[in-house]
C-alpha cells in the first residue's frame, strides 16, 4: 500500500491536517508516528468516531479540535437543521465575565400530551377542553435564556414587558386571535439568579370574537402562581387597519435632525435600568416635529434565535428606547415604564433589524410603527401607556417583585365619617370630656345585657396608657401594662354578652406615623403587638387607636369607623399598610477592625450566622458572643471550632456566659471588653418563644418572652448610649407587625424592640430593627414549633 510513503508525500506537498474517517481510529497512530519522523511542523491528526461512541457529539468534538488548531470550518453546514446562535466571547484575557451557551430546548413534549410550539419562551401548548382556550407553558432561567440577564432593574433581572407582549401574541396565534387588543402589566416578573421560573399563558374561551389572556409564573418548587399581566385578544380589526408597505423614501426622513446617543444607556443605568449588550439595540435616532425615527437591531448572537420569535423581546424593547425621546427636550431624559399596551399587531416574524417611527398619542401614550429596512411592516402598537419613574420607584418595584422583598409600614390618611358612635369608657382614663364609664369588663357586660337595643354602647374604650404610671420605668411598666391588657382581652373575649360590642384599646404615643415622628411610649407599642395577635384570633371584636396630644376631639368620630388599627394625629386619621421599602443602596457598614462587636444570643443559630457574616463581609476582627449558657450552650464548642478557622484572616472570637436581661451581669461583661478593642457595634439576636392562644396565655408566659427583648434591649440601650457605636442592630420579628395568631407575647416583645430602635433613631443614635419573617434555617428558637404553629405563621402570609 506504500502507506508511509503516501503520508510523507502528502506532508511534503504542504498537507498539515489528517482525518481518519472510520468507525474507530486505527490509522491515526501510524500517521502520527510517520509525521514525527519528518520535519513537517504543526500537524494535526484526528479521527471522526470511536467504538461505542458513534454519536454526533463525538463527531462535533473532533471538528472542534480541528477548529481550535486552525482548520477552517463550514459551521453552518455542520448545524444544518438546527437553530444555532452565536455567543460573544471575551475580547481579551482576564475580563472575568460569564458567557453562557444557550441550552437546547426541552425533550419531546408530545410524550406528555402536549404540542410543541417551537417558541423559545413557551415550548408547549395544550388546548383547554371546557372553554376552547389554550394554555402555553414554559420554563425560564438565566441559564437557559442568558440574554435575559441583560435586562435588570436596580440589580434584579426582570422579564421585559415586551416578552409578555410576545407571549400574549404567540398565545393569540394558537387561538386564532392574533391581535392583542389590550394588555395591562400589573406586576413585573422576576427571573431568579438561580433556579427556574415556570411560566404559563392562559387564553380563555371566545366571547363575541374576543378572548381573555393572562400571563402567570411560579418559582420552581412552589405551587402558588402569580398573575403578571391580563388582557384581551381578538381576531378582527380593533383600530387602524394593517399598514401597507411604505413606498421608497429617503432615510432618515427629510427634515429630521440626528440625536446624539452618547451616554444614553449610561443614563438609564443611573436611574435603575441596567441594560446589557442584548438590550442595547438602539443604533441611531432622529427627531422631526414631534416624531422620533430610529434604527434598531439585535446583536449578532441573537440573530439565530430571532426567527423563532414573532418579534424578539430585546428588539421590541429597544424600539421603545427611542420613545424616550418623545417625552423630553434635549436636556434631562426621564425613564419611562411600559404599563398598558393597546392594539398590538404583528405583520412579519423573525426580524433582526428594523426602522421605527414613534409619536405621542392620547396625551401621554406612545404610538409605534415598526418596519424592516425596506419599509415592509413588521409590527404596530396603537398605543402604549408609559409611566415616568424615579430611581426610588424603580428600586421599590424591584423589591416588590423579588422573593426576598423588603417591606415597611406606611401610614396612609383615612377619611372619617361625621357620625359618632355611642361609646363608654372602661377602667380609669385621662381623656378630657369622656362619657361615663365602667370599672371593669363584668360591669360593662351587665350594662350591655340589661340596656335597651338603642341605648347600649356600641364601643367600650380602654385608655390603657393611663393604667400604669410612667414613673415605673420602661421595663416594669411594659411588663405590668401588657399583663393588665392581657387580662382585659381574656375577659372580653370570654363574655358572650359582648360578642356584638367592640373593644377599643386606646394608647398614646405608641406609633410613629411620620418619618420624623417619635415613639414616646415603647410600653404602649408592646401593647399594639399583643392586641394585633388578639385581633387575628378574634377578628372584628377589638380595635387599636393611638393618639397624640392634639387628637382627643377626633376620637368620637374615629370610634365610628371599622378600621382595625388607627393613629390619630391632630384632626387626621391614619391606617397602617405594608408597602415595598425602597431598595436604596446605603453606604456599606464600615467596622473598625480594632473595635469589638457584641452579638447577644451569639451561640444560637442566628447569632452564629451573623458572626460569620460580619467576619467575611464586614471585616470584623474582634467578636464577643454572649448567651445565657455561653461556652456550655449546645453547639457552642462546634461553633468555636468553626470560627477558629477564621483566625487565619485575623478574626478573634470570644464566647461568654451572660443573661443580658440582668443589668449587672451585662454591665460586667461590657466592662471586661479590652480598652484597646472598644465596643463599636451591637447586634441583638436573643429571643425566646412560648406560643399560646390568647385564652391560654398567662402573665408568666408573657414575662418569659418579654424578658429577652424588653429587659435586655433596654439595658443594652442604657449601657451603650454614650458610646461611639457604628451600629446597633435589633433582630425583631414580623409577628409584631402582622399579629400572628398564637404569638401575642412574642408580638408584644418585638413591637417594643421596634419602638426602642425608633426612639434611638429619633435621638440621633444608631439603630436598625429588622423584623424578620420565618427563617428557613431551623434555629433553637423555632425548633420546637409544632405543625399547627408553623401553619398559623404561614396563614398570616409569612413563608420561609
Amino acid at each position: 500500500m506504500q502507506f508511509e510513503h503516501t503520508i510523507r508525500t502528502l506532508a511534503d506537498h504542504g498537507y498539515r491536517t489528517f482525518i481518519e474517517v472510520s468507525p474507530h481510529p486505527v490509522l491515526t497512530t501510524a500517521i502520527q508516528e510517520t509525521l514525527e519522523t519528518t520535519t513537517t511542523p504543526h500537524t494535526t491528526v484526528t479521527g471522526t468516531l470511536r467504538r461505542d461512541d458513534d454519536t454526533p457529539t463525538r463527531f462535533l468534538t473532533h471538528l472542534a479540535e480541528l477548529s481550535t488548531r486552525g482548520t477552517p470550518m463550514d459551521w453552518p453546514t455542520a448545524y444544518t437543521g438546527s437553530q444555532p446562535s452565536r455567543t460573544s466571547l471575551p475580547t481579551y484575557p482576564f475580563e472575568h465575565e460569564t458567557f453562557w451557551l444557550d441550552r437546547g430546548g426541552p425533550g419531546d413534549v408530545r410524550a406528555v400530551g402536549l404540542e410543541d410550539t417551537g417558541h423559545p419562551l413557551v415550548g408547549a401548548v395544550v388546548s383547554v377542553p371546557d372553554t376552547g382556550g389554550v394554555l402555553l407553558t414554559g420554563r425560564l432561567s438565566v441559564r437557559s435564556h442568558p440574554w435575559l440577564a441583560d435586562h435588570a432593574v436596580s440589580g434584579t433581572v426582570l422579564l421585559p414587558g415586551t416578552a409578555m407582549v410576545e407571549l400574549a401574541v404567540r398565545a393569540g396565534d394558537e387561538a386564532d386571535t392574533p391581535i392583542l387588543e389590550e394588555l395591562v402589566i400589573s406586576r413585573p416578573m422576576t427571573v431568579p439568579d438561580e433556579g427556574t421560573l415556570h411560566v404559563q399563558v392562559l387564553v380563555g374561551g371566545e366571547d363575541r370574537g374576543r378572548r381573555k389572556v393572562g400571563v402567570y409564573s411560579r418559582p420552581e418548587g412552589t405551587r402558588q402562581w402569580t398573575e403578571h399581566a391580563t388582557g384581551t385578544l381578538t381576531g378582527g380589526a380593533t383600530g387602524t387597519t394593517a399598514p401597507a408597505p411604505e413606498a421608497a423614501q429617503p432615510w432618515p426622513p427629510e427634515g429630521s435632525e440626528p440625536v446624539a446617543l452618547e451616554g444614553f444607556y449610561e443614563h438609564l443605568a443611573e436611574v435603575g435600568y441596567e441594560y446589557g449588550p442584548a438590550f442595547r439595540g438602539l443604533r441611531a435616532v432622529w427627531k422631526r416635529d414631534g416624531e422620533v425615527f430610529a434604527e434598531v437591531s439585535v446583536p449578532e448572537e441573537q440573530t439565530g434565535v430571532a426567527g423563532r420569535f414573532g418579534i424578539h423581546p430585546a428588539l421590541l424593547d429597544a424600539t421603545l428606547h427611542a420613545g424616550n425621546f418623545c417625552f423630553q427636550s434635549d436636556g434631562e431624559r426621564p425613564t419611562m415604564l411600559p404599563f398598558a399596551w393597546t392594539d398590538v399587531r404583528l405583520h412579519a416574524v423573525g426580524a433582526t433589524a428594523v426602522r421605527v417611527r414613534a409619536t405621542v398619542s392620547d396625551g401621554d401614550g406612545l404610538c409605534v410603527r415598526i418596519t424592516d429596512p425596506q419599509g415592509v411592516p413588521v409590527a404596530t402598537i396603537g398605543s402604549l401607556q408609559l409611566r415616568e419613574t424615579t430611581p426610588d420607584q424603580l428600586r421599590a418595584l424591584s423589591a416588590s417583585s423579588g422573593g426576598n422583598a423588603l417591606w415597611a409600614v406606611d401610614w396612609a390618611e383615612c377619611g372619617l365619617d361625621a357620625a359618632e358612635a355611642r361609646w363608654a369608657m372602661l377602667g380609669e382614663s385621662r381623656l378630657p370630656d369622656s362619657p361615663p364609664g365602667y370599672a371593669d369588663v363584668s360591669e360593662a357586660a351587665e350594662a350591655v345585657e340589661i340596656a335597651e337595643a338603642g341605648e347600649r354602647p356600641a364601643v367600650f374604650v380602654a385608655d390603657v396608657s393611663a393604667w400604669v404610671p410612667e414613673k415605673a420605668g420602661p421595663i416594669d411598666r411594659t411588663h405590668a401594662l401588657c399583663a393588665r391588657v392581657l387580662d382585659l382581652l381574656r375577659q372580653w373575649v370570654d363574655r358572650p354578652e359582648l360578642a356584638d360590642t367592640r373593644l377599643v384599646v386606646l394608647t398614646h404615643g405608641a406609633m410613629a406615623v411620620h418619618d420624623t415622628a417619635e415613639v414616646t411610649d415603647p410600653a404602649a407599642a408592646a401593647v399594639w403587638g399583643l392586641v394585633r395577635s388578639a385581633q387575628s384570633e378574634h377578628p372584628g371584636r377589638i380595635q387599636l387607636i393611638d393618639t397624640d396630644d392634639h387628637s382627643h376631639r377626633t376620637l368620637p368620630t374615629a370610634l365610628a369607623t371599622a378600621e382595625a388599627q388607627l393613629a390619630l394625629r391632630d384632626a387626621t386619621a391614619y391606617t397602617p399598610h405594608l408597602t415595598p421599602a425602597p431598595a436604596t443602596t446605603p453606604e456599606p457598614l464600615t467596622l473598625d477592625p480594632e473595635g469589638t462587636v457584641l452579638i447577644t444570643g451569639g451561640t444560637g443559630t442566628l447569632g452564629a450566622l451573623t458572626a460569620r457574616h460580619l467576619i467575611t463581609h464586614h471585616h470584623a476582627r474582634h467578636l464577643l458572643l454572649v448567651s445565657r449558657q455561653g461556652p456550655d450552650a449546645p453547639g457552642a464548642t462546634d461553633l468555636a471550632s468553626e470560627l477558629a478557622e477564621l483566625t487565619e484572616i485575623g478574626a478573634h472570637v470570644r464566647i461568654a456566659a451572660c443573661d443580658t436581661a440582668d443589668r449587672d451581669r451585662l454591665a460586667a461583661v461590657l466592662a471586661d471588653i479590652p480598652a484597646d478593642h472598644p465596643l463599636t457595634a451591637v447586634v441583638h439576636t436573643a429571643g425566646t418563644l412560648d406560643d399560646a392562644l390568647l385564652t391560654d396565655l398567662t402573665p408568666q408566659r408573657l414575662d418569659t418572652v418579654l424578658r429577652p427583648k424588653v429587659d435586655a434591649l433596654t439595658h443594652l440601650h442604657d449601657l451603650t448610649r454614650d458610646l461611639d457605636l457604628a451600629a446597633f442592630v435589633v433582630y425583631s420579628s414580623a409577628t409584631g407587625t402582622l399579629g400572628t395568631p398564637g404569638q401575642a407575647n412574642y408580638a408584644a416583645a418585638n413591637t417594643y424592640a421596634d419602638a426602642l430602635a425608633q426612639q434611638r433613631h429619633a435621638a440621633g443614635l444608631p439603630a436598625t430593627s429588622l423584623a424578620w419573617g420565618l427563617w428557613e434555617t431551623t434555629s433553637a428558637l423555632t425548633a420546637g414549633m409544632t405543625t399547627t404553629q408553623q401553619q398559623r405563621t404561614r396563614d398570616s402570609g409569612v413563608v420561609p
